[in-house]
């Protein structure tokens, strides 16, 4: 009986809470963050309902969900680095780009207060939690075969200009 209840209680604490995001600070518009997190750096986000950690501790700070913060850092788990998708299994390969675009994230509130994301998540877990404050636009990488339109030529000179 007694470890059922643990059981369900910690089934209950990891699935999500929808219709319990914290609102926004008023006057605070917010965008979804971009799927390289490394662009989120130096940029102020708003951070939701997750557990969040003194940076190498895993005692869990639940106090700031819905504040504004800067990101100080992101870094990616060095595990994962080294991991060849190309080789695994077709089932495998979404869960792993998932957990690819994930890393850690460190956090710095208004207070002066440090946190992170107590350890890696997965970009499916982050997303959802975590919206970029506007007026702190990240730049998106361009697409590489984007079409551009060419530059009209500079006149010939000595060529007169025809009126139309």
């Amino acid at each position: 009986m007694n470890k059922s209840c643990v059981v369900v209680a910690l089934l209950v604490m990891a699935a999500p809470g929808y219709g319990q995001t914290s609102p926004a600070p008023a006057g605070a518009a917010t965008t979804k963050i971009p799927d390289d997190l490394n662009l989120l750096v130096g940029k102020k986000v708003l951070v939701g309902r997750m557990p969040l950690c003194v940076p190498k501790t895993y005692s869990v700070n639940l106090t700031y969900a819905g504040k504004p913060a800067t990101v100080v850092s992101y870094a990616k788990d060095p595990m994962l680095a080294r991991t060849n998708v190309n080789r695994m299994p077709s089932s495998m390969r979404p869960m792993m780009d998932d957990a690819l675009r994930g890393g850690s994230l460190t956090f710095r509130f208004d207070d002066g207060t440090v946190l992170d994301t107590c350890g890696n998540m997965v970009f499916s877990q982050l997303a959802p939690n975590i919206d970029l404050i506007q007026g702190d636009a990240t730049a998106q990488p361009t697409a590489p075969n984007a079409p551009t339109t060419p530059a009209a030529p500079p006149p010939r000179a000595g060529a007169a200009a025809t009126p139309l």
